[in-house]
């Protein structure tokens, strides 16, 4: 997955040395040449738009950098709620927290019945574990949205707020009402509730959840899928699910290919064979990171420290890196994981 940093405050990554093109896919070093050329605001933001959709999608999560590409010569205009929301969301993406919260103060203090930006503010201060934050934000929705999306909202936040049980309660009923969730909740309610779920350590009813609308074609639902079947022993299925993504003609993610890798792993140890393919995919994918001095997030860096190679070392490491910037159950887990296999190796 290329993914570029960019400072708030600096001029984004615009790929210019002809050897560093030379890496990327002919098709990518196009879109890139186009986005530079887009001058037109009303153009830009359309263009940006139909990247960041796209870019949900298994194979295609390189639209960010084509988004932020053809955003990066207008973000200078700070009167544009619109476009400071998809910078927003391209920062959000690059796990650039604080940035894409600046943004969102920025559209609020212009335009304080922005919901979208409320929404992604307060899934933002969950992240950062401040509750009461994303409570507020949630809370400026009332008499903006239907009264179901509140809720939600606000569930959400009571999860967090000591009421994890009498919200999970709650949002099962709303997922598995009789009336199907509108469209475009589907995704939302479904990852909350799996979350949820995860958080109690019932891993089956997760599983369960995530069959409710199972045709989700998004990676964040692949990855949390794939997490659930690994911690479930079913890392069989998690490889016939992600090797008929691996078929096509993209390139999946390295997230997706992680999981890959987890399940041989895991399908090995079960049934003593020694089939290393996707282990060494990851392995190769990791050395062009290297290459071009990027690297996997942190979370996944630390993953593969205590699974795939491991290093309780470096997997300590990079799961504090990755505590800096999220602080969600799945970071405190990773974190204690690797506490715990530091202090299992000096004992």
């Amino acid at each position: 997955m290329w993914m570029t940093v960019t400072s708030l405050h600096a001029k984004p990554y615009l790929p210019n040395d002809e050897a560093v093109l030379l890496k990327l896919d002919k098709q990518k070093v196009f879109a890139i040449k186009q986005a530079r050329a887009v001058s037109s605001v009303s153009a830009a933001k359309g263009l940006a738009r139909q990247f960041i959709l796209k870019a949900s999608e298994p194979g295609y999560s390189d639209q960010y950098l084509q988004a932020e590409q053809v955003l990066a010569n207008h973000v200078h205009n700070r009167s544009d709620a619109e476009l400071l929301y998809l910078w927003a969301q391209v920062l959000q993406h690059n796990h650039q927290f604080n940035e894409a919260q600046t943004q969102l103060r920025t559209i609020l203090g212009q335009h304080p019945n922005h919901p979208p930006a409320h929404l992604m503010a307060a899934r933002m201060a969950l992240i950062q574990a401040r509750p009461q934050v994303a409570q507020s934000h949630c809370q400026s929705l009332i008499g903006q949205l239907d009264i179901m999306t509140v809720e939600i909202c606000l569930l959400e936040v009571k999860s967090y707020q000591g009421h994890l049980h009498e919200s999970y309660t709650r949002l099962k009923s709303i997922l598995t009402a009789s009336n199907p969730l509108p469209e475009t909740h589907q995704l939302w309610v479904t990852l909350m509730v799996t979350d949820m779920a995860i958080r109690l350590s019932d891993m089956e009813a997760a599983a369960e959840h995530l069959a409710v609308y199972p045709a989700f074609n998004n990676i964040n639902y692949l990855v949390t899928w794939s997490d659930v079947k690994l911690a479930l022993n079913q890392g069989q299925e998690v490889l016939e699910k992600l090797e008929s993504l691996a078929t096509s003609d993209k390139e999946i993610e390295n997230s997706l290919v992680l999981r890959l890798a987890m399940a041989e792993h895991q399908l090995n140890a079960q049934t003593d064979t020694h089939k290393n393919h996707w282990q060494n995919v990851l392995a190769l994918r990791m050395a062009q990171l290297q290459e071009r001095n990027e690297k996997l997030h942190p979370n996944e860096l630390s993953r593969y420290h205590l699974t795939l190679k491991p290093d309780p070392e470096k997997a300590l490491h990079w799961a504090q890196i990755n505590w800096q910037q999220a602080k969600e159950h799945q970071d405190r887990y990773l974190l204690e994981k690797a506490q715990a296999k530091v202090q299992e190796m000096m004992n």
